[in-house]
């Protein structure tokens, strides 16, 4: 899945380089950049913003508050891994039930691109997917402690021990 993910990241950020480069080279250029470039970036970010979750969610990467870690009580930290996985998971339903809501009126409603004349749903899929697969990642880290990638500090690339 984490290959996957990655692949579509890194095509949406290749499209949005390309498209802003693409752009501004018209500009200088010519004078006159591409209509439709703006759009195309503002959906290949959005896929960006939303397939780095599920990223973060695999490699353990995922900022989190750690003011309240010395609150918790030695002997909890058996079994908090699995609480903090499943309020994780239970945070990112109930934002894909939201985001299908939003997919769903987008499409009835018929709403489309007035430059790219694309309908606007199609764009949206990725909220509700991206934020089911990370509600199903974190269900399971939460299920199977074992599967939890080793937590990442935000200042470093190696694992938080």
């Amino acid at each position: 899945m984490l290959a996957l993910e990655t692949a579509v990241l890194l095509t949406a950020f290749a499209t949005l380089i390309l498209v802003t480069f693409a752009d501004v080279a018209l500009r200088t250029i010519t004078g006159s950049g591409l209509l439709w470039s703006r759009d195309v970036g503002i959906y290949a970010n959005i896929w960006l913003s939303m397939l780095g979750i599920g990223i973060a969610s695999s490699q353990g990467s995922h900022l989190r508050p750690r003011f309240m870690d010395s609150w918790v009580r030695a002997s909890w930290n058996s079994w908090l891994p699995r609480v903090q996985e499943l309020l994780t998971a239970a945070g990112f339903l109930l934002l894909a039930v939201i985001a299908t809501r939003v997919v769903a009126d987008t499409r009835q409603l018929g709403d489309s691109n007035s430059v790219l004349r694309w309908p606007i749903w199609i764009f949206q899929l990725c909220m509700p997917v991206a934020l089911g697969f990370a509600t199903f990642k974190h269900a399971l880290f939460a299920l199977y402690p074992v599967l939890r990638p080793q937590e990442r500090d935000e200042t470093s690339e190696a694992p938080r021990a």
